[in-house]
């Protein structure tokens, strides 16, 4: 291939890679690219940018082993050992979700050429549409859709209404389960209707309609708070800034019930692996806080707010770092990095989408704790270690 700078210097297909600019003769690791990203950016930048290196190389010398140096533990060699690019997802999308349709971003990564090209945000659009949309996208093959709102149902609230199943428990929600209210109960729990006065609404009268005996038994185990986070807000307490609820409403009536006949829930459905065999369409849950520590940083620290753009510039090495031999960032996605994303609700798209490719790439466990009521009730956020909790 004319473009491959491999083949113009001569670079083997086989074996060990060899840094193609003439005079550096790097080795990488392994029989891949293990490392060449970084390698390529603290030396030749300044000849080529990396993108344009990446995508400049021919199939042959673009095509690796996966080298063991690159994985975190034996679990995760063996699962990448035993996959081939067939049974890689097509695509990997990451939606940032918001009540407001202005504020719904969406990021994704595309299956090509033995790696994930990884494009800039675009807004989410119709919900109603989603799963359609990006299935013809990505006709063949799993397509992943993480979504920033609660999957799952916490165990004390499933107690109190003898579920045990939250995929079941989606079919037999009625119209009014998804409407708020000022007088909470077991069959409308979303509360409370309108913000009131201060004080007005209170989380013990929450407490008291569903019949708990504390809030804190209104999180889900996932959702408590581990050593690098807080703890998220309860599912169904729908007042203040980190409420979540809301979201949620309409992810699952718009969303995922409308089409949950044609989709899996994962962990609901069986383990990533079992669920990535069956070639549909995937739903996980993504929590933005918990990514940011999978990619090394935490936001809230004096001039790293991610309201504002120097905050977001301050953690963008982080997300350009989070790049391999197997996850690329296209020039445009590359610069909006860069320059600091437009809003908050690109950057949290953007992170929670390269979160989940840690996991694709095998980086990070798909691990879920062994616990039936979180397998089959509370679910469990992509990527989240259950030792962290």
């Amino acid at each position: 291939m004319a473009n491959c700078l491999c083949c113009r210097h001569h670079v083997p297909t086989e074996g060990r890679r060899i840094c193609p600019i003439p005079g550096c003769e790097r080795v990488f690791r392994g029989n891949g690219w293990d490392g060449i990203d970084a390698h390529w950016r603290a030396r030749h930048e300044n000849i080529m940018c990396y993108e344009e290196f990446w995508a400049s190389l021919c199939e042959r010398h673009r095509l690796n082993k996966l080298s063991p140096n690159s994985i975190s533990s034996k679990s995760e060699i063996s699962s990448w050992n035993g996959m081939n690019s067939q049974q890689m997802p097509s695509m990997v999308v990451a939606a940032d979700w918001s009540v407001d349709d202005k504020k719904r971003w969406m990021a994704r990564g595309v299956w090509q050429d033995g790696c994930y090209a990884v494009h800039e945000p675009e807004n989410v659009g119709d919900v109603r549409t989603l799963l359609k949309r990006l299935r013809s996208q990505a006709p063949l093959g799993t397509v992943i859709v993480g979504f920033d709102f609660p999957i799952g149902l916490p165990r004390a609230y499933a107690e109190r209404r003898n579920i045990s199943s939250f995929r079941e428990a989606l079919y037999e929600f009625d119209s009014k389960f998804f409407v708020l209210t000022d007088d909470p109960s077991l069959r409308q729990p979303f509360y409370p209707c309108s913000p009131g006065k201060k004080g007005e609404h209170s989380k013990s009268r929450l407490v008291e309609k569903l019949g708990v005996s504390a809030f804190s038994n209104l999180l889900r185990k996932c959702d408590r708070a581990t050593n690098d986070r807080g703890p998220a807000e309860c599912l169904f307490f729908t007042c203040g800034g980190k409420q979540v609820g809301r979201g949620a409403i309409i992810g699952w009536r718009d969303v995922i019930t409308p089409t949950l006949h044609d989709l899996c829930l994962w962990p609901f459905d069986g383990t990533y692996e079992q669920l990535l065999a069956r070639n549909e369409i995937m739903i996980v849950e993504i929590y933005p806080a918990e990514a940011y520590r999978h990619l090394g940083f935490r936001m809230g620290r004096a001039g790293q707010s991610k309201t504002t753009r120097e905050g977001r510039q301050a953690v963008a090495r982080h997300l350009i770092n989070a790049q391999s031999d197997r996850i690329r960032i296209i020039p445009a996605a590359r610069l909006l990095i860069e320059s600091g994303f437009g809003a908050e609700d690109d950057f949290d798209a953007m992170v929670s989408l390269l979160s989940m490719l840690q996991v694709v790439t095998g980086r990070r466990s798909a691990e879920v704790p062994d616990d039936e009521a979180v397998r089959k009730i509370e679910g469990w956020i992509f990527g989240q270690k259950e030792a962290d909790v």
